[in-house]
């Protein structure tokens, strides 16, 4: 078994000694995003069905910024929630400027060309601390500056406030964005930092790790 979570990885092994930790791969369409020109600082968010929920932890937050800030969160995310709830209703809700954009992988790579910051927010609970990575790499990937819930696996991968910025508290939320729109030079020099972390979970980096878990096991 090879888990993609240090957190899940230390429940498995507690049950079998050959659980293995090895990150997932970034999918190399993340670092072939080229960043466009547009107008605006624009906020970004992918997830699945109900992943917009966990907006709840930081709606306050954007709602206190935007009133010093210019900005609009875009959402990309599929149009129904898991009880078949509109999505795109949620985001016409949010107390801040939002957008709603249907998932495809298609719709997915344009807005992150066109993405200034990223967002991976979670609720701190044991089922989210055994999440992989995956959305705060594939952000770092395409060059973005991610503002992510402080959690394990994205703690595994990132330094706080050099690589991305993880936060705990409603002021860690505050500050870190408070930051991030107010000075280009942190985005860009995160954005670079952001990238070249990513760079170390390719695929072809992490494979050794796979060949080396296939030759433990294999038959003798």
């Amino acid at each position: 078994v090879v888990a993609g979570s240090p957190r899940l990885a230390q429940h498995l092994q507690r049950l079998h000694p050959l659980v293995r930790m090895i990150e997932e791969a970034v999918d190399d369409k993340y670092f072939q995003v080229k960043p466009q020109a547009h107008r605006g600082t624009n906020i970004m968010f992918h997830g699945m069905h109900d992943n917009i929920t966990y907006f709840e932890e930081i709606d306050g937050v954007l709602e206190r910024l935007a009133k010093a800030f210019d900005f609009t969160v875009h959402f990309v995310i599929p149009p129904l929630d898991g009880t078949k709830k509109s999505n795109e209703a949620k985001v016409k809700q949010k107390p801040y400027p939002g957008q709603f954009h249907e998932w495809t992988m298609e719709t997915l790579l344009e807005q992150m060309s066109l993405a200034d910051i990223g967002l991976a927010p979670l609720f701190q609970q044991s089922w989210t601390w055994c999440k992989c990575a995956n959305k705060l790499l594939s952000f770092s990937a395409a060059s973005i500056p991610v503002v992510a819930t402080d959690v394990p696996s994205y703690k595994a991968v990132a330094v706080n406030g050099r690589d991305a910025f993880l936060c705990f508290t409603e002021d860690d939320w505050f500050n870190a964005l408070h930051t991030l729109l107010s000075d280009t030079k942190k985005r860009k020099q995160m954005s670079v930092n952001a990238k070249k972390m990513a760079g170390m979970m390719t695929l072809d980096k992490i494979a050794h790790e796979w060949l080396s878990f296939f030759e433990e096991i294999r038959p003798r």
